[in-house]
């Protein structure tokens, strides 16, 4: 992966919008229902239809995006459960960050909500407001664009993705007047949506934001060029190393967690290959806070 970011130079990726007010999201929905038991899954074809117009028509900010621009992601349901109008089950997120001049994309996002709940009637339209809970659904695919939308812009500005924080957290609100639904609240579990826009609105976690900033726009993104290569393997190193003091606080963070989710098999891969940097501090320190991969992180002492 390292060299496809070093030496593969195919096409620049202008990150900021200049003209077209097109929607930022180009997403590919998948609904499974592989467990539910039913000769005719018309709905479940009429619901991945909707969802996939809905984000992907709606638009999400006043941010311009050209045609190129799109934020391109993945929402995959798998529905366990479904009755009357009812479905249940869980839903994984994915989205990975274009890198500067390379046809490579860093994973930023994947995450899997086992709190998957929401009614949904055949060719009824989804309405979403803002500042409001509407119904579950919506308000499902709102935060998650909004995750989204603000990591992309978490990455390449800094700073960049706070409005778009700021809304989820608005969204996590309203929708705890819905008393049917499940992980908007703080005691339902500690990898509910509550605790990612918690995390991501709180000033305990600021440094990771910024880390996201840093590992992608001063690190991956430098690396096109051979002579910023050591450069930026340096700031990638040193914003992980920065995450030591959050995950001494906050040990069990779910924004850490959700962060080395997405970046783990990266982190190994940029610093296994290309120019060698003294990691000797950094092995270490992934290993105490990502202690379920560090076999992973055990390979690094072998290069």
């Amino acid at each position: 992966m390292f060299r496809l970011i070093c030496f593969v130079a195919i096409s620049v990726f202008i990150f900021f919008g200049k003209q077209a007010n097109a929607q930022e999201i180009e997403a590919t929905v998948n609904v499974l229902s592989p467990n539910v038991q039913m000769t005719n899954k018309e709905i479940f074809t009429t619901l991945e239809s909707d969802i996939r117009d809905f984000v992907n028509s709606y638009q999400w900010s006043g941010l311009k995006y050209e045609l190129e621009e799109k934020i391109e992601a993945s929402f995959i349901f798998n529905i366990t459960s479904y009755s009357g109008n009812n479905f249940s089950g869980n839903l994984q997120v994915q989205y990975s960050r274009p890198i500067y001049n390379s046809d490579y994309n860093s994973p930023l996002l994947n995450f899997i909500d086992n709190d998957l709940s929401f009614s949904y009637i055949i060719n009824q339209p989804l309405n979403y407001t803002p500042n409001s809970h509407t119904d579950n659904l919506t308000s499902l695919l709102a935060f998650y664009c909004n995750l989204v939308i603000g990591l992309d812009r978490a990455s390449m500005i800094s700073g960049g993705g706070e409005v778009f924080f700021n809304q989820m957290q608005n969204i996590v609100s309203n929708a705890q007047s819905d008393g049917s639904a499940t992980g908007w609240r703080s005691f339902d579990g500690n990898k509910s949506r509550y605790w990612l826009a918690d995390n991501l609105n709180s000033p305990a976690f600021e440094t990771v934001i910024n880390v996201i900033y840093q590992y992608h726009r001063l690190g991956l993104d430098k690396m096109y060029d051979p002579s910023n290569q050591e450069t930026a393997k340096t700031s990638i190193r040193d914003g992980l190393l920065a995450l030591q003091p959050v995950f001494q606080k906050r040990p069990n963070a779910l924004l850490l967690n959700t962060f080395f989710d997405a970046k783990s098999d990266e982190i190994v891969s940029i610093f296994s290959d290309g120019p060698q940097i003294d990691i000797s501090t950094l092995i270490p320190t992934l290993k105490q806070i990502d202690a379920g991969r560090s076999n992973k992180y055990q390979e690094l002492e072998k290069r």
